[in-house]
């Protein structure tokens, strides 16, 4: 019982210090790399990975609507060097960091090891793949794999919004009631 009143503390506590931060949303405590917190903002239902980096600026903002999942040592950045400018001071770059928000839409699924770079949306219902770099917009419900990024397929958008409205998110606090099922293809007896 203390060991849970205390958690809940601390959550409250790792919560108050983002932007804004929804219902049911989980920030691990390992969420230890994150820069300008109070302009990074957290919807409802939202789930980090651990190792999670998520550098907003003072002039820069991530956005993270509904219901987005996000696997261990995703990668989150609002800015980048100014290495390539007609007033460039220094190489292999200066001084000046060029920035721009960061939009991830509702119910996406990031895996793991995914790197998002700056002013990059990613369209509700999409699926990013393990190990993708993200340098472009991804379409709502997409699903893209690769470095560099593809889209291979497109999820049911029928089915996704049908869901979204009843706010059917994923919020599996009890990994006992997970189902294990065999899919049937190519490597099935």
């Amino acid at each position: 019982m203390i060991n849970k009143l205390l958690f809940s503390y601390i959550m409250k506590l790792n919560k108050k210090k983002f932007g804004s931060v929804g219902d049911n949303s989980v920030i691990p405590l390992s969420m230890k790399n994150i820069q300008n917190p109070s302009n990074i903002f957290i919807g409802k239902y939202v789930k980090f990975g651990s190792d999670m980096v998520i550098y907003a600026t003072i002039n820069s903002k991530v956005i993270i609507k509904d219901g987005s999942i996000f696997a261990p040592r995703c990668k989150i950045f609002t800015s980048n060097h100014n290495y390539d400018s007609f007033d460039l001071q220094s190489i292999p770059y200066d001084h000046i960091n060029l920035v721009e928000d960061v939009v991830i839409g509702e119910g996406c699924w990031i895996g793991d090891s995914v790197i998002i770079l700056p002013g990059v949306t990613i369209g509700k219902g999409a699926i990013v793949g393990s190990g993708c770099v993200v340098s472009k917009d991804v379409p709502n419900y997409a699903v893209v794999v690769g470095n560099p990024m593809r889209i291979v397929k497109y999820r049911d958008s029928s089915t996704f919004d049908k869901l979204l409205l009843e706010e059917k998110f994923n919020i599996n606090k009890n990994n006992n009631k997970k189902k294990f099922v065999r899919r049937l293809g190519k490597n099935s007896d």
